[in-house]
């Protein structure tokens, strides 16, 4: 009986490592699609001019979204948005979206609804993202992903 629970217990500590694994290894490809997305392809002249964004000024600083195994860092300057991985800060691991645009690799739209709602929509050939932030009081933004369903990002 002691030797089945051991055995039980080594499967279910298996499985959890083999979880956390995984969830990894999802963020870590999609931090890669997003990077060969931003970096792939030739500039068009005619997204030259649609390459500067416009975050509302609550949001410009940076942000931090401790995701599981990996903390992923939102910056947003008077012109841009940034993704960053903390375990993995490298150029090949940074999403800026206004190069996105001058490569002519994906298309973004972005809509400031009231002065507490910003969202961004980054479509692609093959994939749509929606980033939703709503205004905090200072030391945080609410954030989702493709939902709405948010998480309290703090201020770095």
């Amino acid at each position: 009986m002691l030797i089945a629970l051991k055995r039980t217990g080594e499967i279910f500590l298996l499985i959890i490592q083999n979880f956390y694994k995984m969830k990894r290894f999802l963020k870590f490809n999609f931090l890669v699609a997003m990077t060969l997305i931003a970096t792939v392809g030739c500039c068009e002249k005619d997204n030259l001019d649609k390459a500067t964004l416009s975050p509302p000024s609550w949001i410009q600083g940076e942000w931090e979204w401790d995701h599981i195994s990996d903390v992923i860092y939102f910056k947003f300057p008077s012109n841009d948005i940034t993704i960053t991985t903390a375990t993995l800060q490298s150029s090949d691991n940074t999403l800026i979206f206004s190069d996105a645009i001058k490569k002519g690799i994906a298309s973004i739209k972005e809509t400031i609804n009231t002065n507490t709602i910003y969202e961004v929509a980054l479509t692609t050939q093959s994939e749509n993202y929606t980033y939703n932030f709503r205004k905090g009081d200072g030391t945080y933004i609410d954030f989702a992903l493709n939902s709405d369903v948010y998480t309290k990002l703090p201020k770095k």
